[in-house]
Parts: C-alpha cells; structure tokens; sequence
C-alpha cells in the first residue's frame, strides 16, 4: 500500500471495498485514517481511466443530473450560504450547473475526459479543466 493521496499518512489505511471501473479492473477501496479521505489503492493508469472514460460513457441524461445538483444545492445551502465546491470526477458539468444555478456557491470540475471538459465549458459554461 501507498502512501495517502491526501496528507502522505503513512498508516495502514482502512479497506472499504472491490470497484471496478469496468473492462476487468479490480481496485481496492481505502479510507485515510488520519484524514478520512477515500480513494483507489493503487490508482488506475492514464491508460486505465483513458480506456475507461470513452465518448459512450458521458452520455449523461441533463435534466436528472441538475436536478441531483438542485437537491444537492439546498443542502450546502443549510451549511453555508455560500462556499467553493469541487467535483471531481464532474463528467459534462450538469451536477455542478444544478447546484450553481441554486446556490451562491463557486461550482469547479475536474475531469479525466477531455471532450467532457470542452463540453462543460463550451456549452454549460463552466470553470471546468482535465487532468
């Protein structure tokens, strides 16, 4: 096992399940126990996630997801009124539009597919970048 992603915790971290990204991967599911952060231990390749993230898999239905941000939007709003929202893993931005056209909340993604982050900025108009 690695290091944490988050802090560097060096400390067994906690198993919380098998995932599979599809096309036969298997990666384990860990918990930081020092900062609670959640993440793949090891984490897919460039290639993994390129083969994974392919055209099909952004096809997305529009209204669902800003409804999602919607809901999401009046949750944050009973914890602050306003604040910075990072999605990672923001596909083609209807999740963060919902909660941005809710909220006083700064809405940014972060997106392995390129074509989706064009898409985000280009059509939803949001503060979207790949990585």
């Amino acid at each position: 096992m690695s290091n944490c992603n988050i802090c560097n915790n060096s400390e067994q971290k906690i198993f919380r399940s098998k995932v599979s990204l599809g096309f036969d991967t298997e990666y384990d599911l860990v918990e930081c126990p020092d900062c609670k952060a959640i993440y793949f231990d090891v984490m897919p390749t460039n290639d993994e996630l390129a083969k994974f993230y392919s055209g099909s898999y952004f096809n997305f239905n529009r209204w669902h997801d800003e409804v999602k941000g919607y809901f999401y939007a009046k949750k944050l709003n009973k914890i602050k009124s306003e604040g910075n929202f990072l999605d990672i893993g923001s596909a083609l931005g209807f999740f963060i539009y919902g909660i941005k056209q809710n909220s006083n909340w700064n809405v940014y993604g972060v997106e392995f597919g390129e074509d989706a982050v064009k898409y985000a900025q280009d059509k939803v108009r949001l503060e979207c970048e790949t990585r």
